[in-house]
């Protein structure tokens, strides 16, 4: 089916997602433009009359993206320190690029004197970092998942870990849970946080006020604070590397 799409004379290209779930309209930025989830009742000119009226904000949103987009490399000065993932790079007595991982730490090495803006290289890089943190997601996260599920009185049907940009984890009508591998960059109360957030989703499909009751009594009546935190971290670490 082919995607839905306006072209807004400011913010460019919009993409839209009708969702039966949707009570309002979410915006997020993507490698394209914005994308926007609707209410399938909703019309075109509710759609203008948002925008409209969060124009200041989307404007940030893009340029945010803009500046995602912006190549960057990884070379000995990027590194990565969370809790469960750390990553380094670093030049030594090789031959070839060679990656290990152990305990949750990625040490790449590379020949001394490598140059690293390069294209191959680059995406070799990545690709390791996002099967590294894929690796330790899937020792890890379903385990605590399972944990807080018994905790707190929860039931889900299936967990499954994925490379997604731009949301950190859902949650199906049938009850399976999907947590993206980034979530290994968070701190570990933040990851609690979303899985708990999907949690409280087996019980709760959409944002209401009974959802955000759900969630105050699993974090200490913490859910906004923990909200909060959680936007001064995206899933774009690696969306700006070539």
């Amino acid at each position: 089916m082919a995607k839905e799409v306006i072209v807004h004379p400011v913010l460019g290209n919009i993409e839209l997602n009708r969702s039966s779930r949707a009570r309002s309209f979410t915006f997020r930025s993507n490698d394209d433009g914005l994308r926007c989830t609707m209410p399938v009742y909703a019309t075109l000119n509710d759609l203008q009359q948002c925008i409209e009226k969060l124009k200041p904000r989307l404007l940030k949103l893009r340029e945010k993206a803009r500046q995602n987009s912006i190549a960057s490399f990884i070379d000995t000065s990027f590194s990565i320190q969370a809790d469960d993932f750390r990553m380094t790079v670093c030049e030594g007595d090789v031959r070839r690029p060679a990656a290990r991982l152990q305990n949750g730490q990625l040490t790449i090495t590379c020949p001394v004197g490598t140059k690293f803006d390069n294209d191959v290289l680059q995406q070799w890089m990545v690709k390791v970092a996002e099967e590294s943190l894929r690796h330790v997601a899937k020792r890890l996260l379903p385990l605590r998942l399972a944990d807080l599920a018994r905790r707190y009185g929860f039931t889900f049907s299936d967990v499954a870990i994925h490379k997604t940009h731009g949301r950190w984890g859902s949650c199906s009508s049938k009850k399976k849970i999907n947590l993206s591998l980034y979530l290994m960059l968070l701190p570990r109360h933040l990851q609690d946080y979303v899985m708990l957030h999907e949690l409280c989703h087996t019980r709760e499909m959409n944002h209401s006020d009974r959802f955000w009751a759900e969630m105050d009594a699993v974090t200490n009546n913490r859910a906004a604070a923990l909200r909060a935190e959680m936007k001064k971290y995206d899933t774009s670490i690696f969306q700006k590397i070539p």
